[in-house]
């Protein structure tokens, strides 16, 4: 019995420093600005962004006697690059944060953490996300040393010992005053150390709190945003910033209020879930009024702070201004409308394809089916069914090397040839597009419009006809043979010719009296 107690109070130590260990690297990683991690090599040590960071953290680090070292580690394309580091001896990142970073998977999610055991410390590694892309952009390392966790074990054994000797006591007597003399005055040490440690704590907090970029406001539920003007940690200035209105103001303003009506009713509910445990917090994006009546976009992060319950609990809000964002998504949304729109009603198939010897279509338009006969889909990402395949055979070298001299010169292809529908029934096409190029002047695709022009075609090849024939006979006519000539007199071609001239004068009354066959 005297051994499970001892277990049970060596697991609850170990998990209290555990979860301690975590909080304050939680903690520390929620206040490193996102702009730390736009450098992509190497950081400027003279910039004040980066002066701030290493002397908060190292002012921490010297408060904490529990804390060896802090690290800032950068990601990008799964290389972890060390940003900043406490400790002037670290020069790059240590491969056991470097290798479980990896077997967790870290690079790819916001919510894992790590916790390794290295050197006789513990390594606490905490992701840093993108507010916008949720993406995972760097990691918080911190090493706590070891040998306060091993004093805990130990004062919990004593613990467990003087509850396991009450029992000794009923089955032997034994009275063990020294030990509760012994733990009492441990304990009011440890009193005078957390209230040490709380003040310095509470200093490096309000710095954070007053300089953060982000708005931040700690607040009572089912109360107004500010309940005590007097207090130091209700909003910042950020958040004033953000809402437009002042600490004063915010003292008769509910969170509510400030929400627009259109997005209250689905944080009410979360709200609800938060208040019933359901969930540990939330993250939403939603619109706020601002004090000059305006619609502003946010995304708001809602967690728990812990330290009271009932009507008196407190959560922390932190703020986020993305209208910005919201107003880029929403052009972007509207472009892609429009595109859609037009390339829907456009006479014709619009196109975009690879650069391969099928001509493999990434994009078609909906007027596809009206001029080939075939859905869109017959012809998309199909290597074995591409459109080439439905170009007749006497036009296809001729389109292909259009197509390539276009590429070559980079000029526009415009070009007539005849397709075979689905229905087996030729047509007459035209098609003009160009290639896109890359910022290396490569060619990557092609893109185009394919319209139908089978009607004037028809049209012109019977006028043609009609103007080289006659109409009687059917017989080239004289315009059609000095056409002729004149084309290889131009062109340059020599050598003996015949001619044969026929007397047709008396054509037409022979073929009124006797008929033409």
């Amino acid at each position: 019995m005297i051994i499970i107690v001892l277990l049970l109070s060596v697991k609850r130590t170990y998990q209290h420093n555990l979860e301690n260990a975590e909080a304050i690297a939680s903690s520390m990683s929620l206040f490193i600005p996102e702009k730390l991690f736009t450098q992509t090599k190497t950081v400027d040590t003279s910039e004040k962004i980066y002066n701030d960071i290493i002397l908060g953290l190292s002012t921490y680090v010297s408060a904490e006697e529990d804390i060896a070292a802090v690290k800032i580690v950068y990601i990008k394309d799964y290389i972890l690059q060390l940003l900043i580091s406490t400790d002037p001896s670290d020069t790059s990142v240590d491969n056991v944060l470097y290798k479980t970073v990896y077997e967790q998977n870290m690079v790819n999610s916001s919510s894992l953490k790590l916790n390794e055991l290295k050197n006789g410390k513990w390594l606490v590694a905490i992701p840093i996300s993108d507010t916008d892309t949720n993406e995972v952009i760097g990691i918080l390392s911190a090493e706590f040393y070891t040998q306060k966790w091993y004093e805990d074990f130990i004062k919990e054994v004593i613990w467990g010992l003087s509850i396991s000797s009450i029992i000794l006591i009923i089955w032997f007597g034994i009275i063990n005053a020294s030990q509760k003399n012994i733990k009492l005055r441990l304990e009011k040490s440890q009193l005078l150390e957390s209230e040490n440690k709380l003040k310095e704590s509470e200093t490096m907090f309000r710095t954070i709190f007053n300089q953060a970029q982000i708005g931040i406001s700690i607040n009572t539920v089912n109360k107004n945003i500010v309940t005590d003007t007097g207090s130091v940690f209700t909003v910042n200035k950020a958040y004033e910033k953000i809402t437009g209105y002042t600490k004063e103001q915010l003292r008769n303003i509910h969170w509510k209020d400030l929400t627009y009506k259109e997005d209250l009713s689905k944080e009410i509910q979360l709200m609800d879930d938060y208040l019933s445990n359901k969930i540990k917090g939330y993250v939403l994006e939603k619109r706020i009024i601002l004090a000059d009546g305006t619609i502003s976009w946010t995304n708001i992060i809602i967690s728990d702070l812990h330290i009271t319950n009932g009507e008196d609990r407190k959560y922390i809000c932190i703020l986020k201004d993305i209208s910005k964002r919201k107003l880029m998504e929403q052009s972007l949304q509207e472009s892609e409308r429009s595109k859609s729109i037009l390339l829907n009603n456009i006479p014709g198939m619009a196109f975009r394809a690879k650069l391969d010897n099928n001509r493999t279509m990434e994009f078609i338009s909906e007027g596809c089916y009206d001029l080939t006969g075939y859905k869109s889909d017959y012809f998309l990402n199909k290597k074995d069914m591409s459109y080439y395949s439905i170009i007749d055979n006497k036009y296809l070298e001729t389109v292909k090397r259009n197509w390539q001299k276009s590429i070559l010169y980079k000029t526009r292809c415009s070009l007539e040839y005849e397709i075979r529908t689905a229905s087996g029934k030729k047509k007459w096409v035209f098609e003009q597009g160009q290639a896109v190029y890359n910022d290396n002047g490569e060619a990557e695709i092609i893109e185009g419009l394919v319209i139908d022009i089978n009607a004037r075609k028809e049209h012109e090849l019977r006028l043609r006809y009609i103007n080289d024939h006659n109409q009687l006979t059917g017989i080239n006519n004289k315009k059609y043979f000095q056409d002729l000539i004149d084309k290889e007199i131009e062109e340059g071609i020599s050598g003996s010719k015949a001619v044969l001239l026929l007397n047709l004068r008396n054509f037409s009354l022979l073929n009124v009296i006797y008929g033409y066959t």
